[in-house]
């Protein structure tokens, strides 16, 4: 069995290192599976981030503030 991740604490942890970057951004990854991965990102009011591509499906999920997606 996996250990428990406690994401409130990740994203205080990560918010203030987002604050500090020069790229307004900090991530985590959480969970790396051969069909899974889990990546918590924090980022700064006005900050993007660069389309790419990824092997694996993603799904975004805003867990304060709020973001607008693009393609």
């Amino acid at each position: 069995m996996s250990d428990v991740i406690n994401v409130e604490q990740h994203c205080r942890a990560l918010a203030e290192q987002a604050r500090d970057s020069h790229a307004g951004r900090a991530s985590k990854s959480l969970v790396h599976g051969e069909h899974q991965r889990a990546v918590l990102i924090a980022m700064r009011s006005g900050t993007t981030l660069a389309e790419h591509e990824t092997p694996i499906a993603a799904t975004l999920h805003v867990l304060t503030g709020e973001c607008t997606p693009v393609s």
